[in-house]
Formats: structure tokens, C-alpha cells, sequence
């Protein structure tokens, strides 16, 4: 099982971090990298709880949870963004802060 970890945390993290090389300007790249990377960084904590800290790491795991989901809805509106008006980026803003 152990295996099967490294090998997500590792496809996850080296594809988070190249989105994020590829084009650092577009919004929609970097929260896709920052949910692949968080989604990574879970991963990895779940392999190492049952070996390491178990009580912190279990605190920690609950709020890392959180950041994969959040960038991800922050991408699906990102996508859905008709046109690039500033009034809409602060409904978006409001909404993404209220997931």
C-alpha cells in the first residue's frame, strides 16, 4: 500500500508542479497545480500518520483535506467565467471564501 502512495503522491506532485512551470499568469494553472499538489501533500500525510506523529498528523490531515476541493471549485468557476469583468472575479472571490 505503501507502494501505491508514492506513486500518486509522485504523478500528483510532478504534475501540480508542472502546471504551475508552465505558465505561472493563468489563474486556472495555478489552482489546478495548488489542488494537485494539495491532494499530493495528503497523500503523503496519510502514508506517514500510521508511522509518525499519528495525533498531529491526523489534526493537520483534516485542514489539508480542504485545500484540493476548495482549488478545485475555484477551477470549475475560473472555467466558467463567460468574460473577464472585475465584478464578477468578487462574487467569485466571496463564493470561493464562503466553500
Amino acid at each position: 500500500m505503501i507502494v501505491l502512495s508514492a506513486l500518486v503522491f509522485t504523478l500528483s506532485w510532478w504534475l501540480g508542479t508542472y502546471l504551475l512551470a508552465r505558465d505561472p499568469r493563468k489563474p486556472v494553472l495555478v489552482l489546478a497545480a495548488l489542488g494537485l499538489c494539495g491532494f499530493a501533500a495528503v497523500v503523503a500525510a496519510d502514508a506517514v500518520r500510521a508511522v509518525w506523529q499519528p495525533e498531529l498528523l491526523g489534526k493537520l490531515e483534516i485542514y489539508l483535506a480542504v485545500v484540493p476541493g476548495v482549488a478545485w471549485f475555484a477551477v470549475l468557476l475560473e472555467l466558467g467565467r463567460p468574460c473577464d469583468r472585475w465584478s464578477r472575479r468578487g462574487r467569485d472571490g466571496v463564493l470561493i471564501g464562503a466553500v
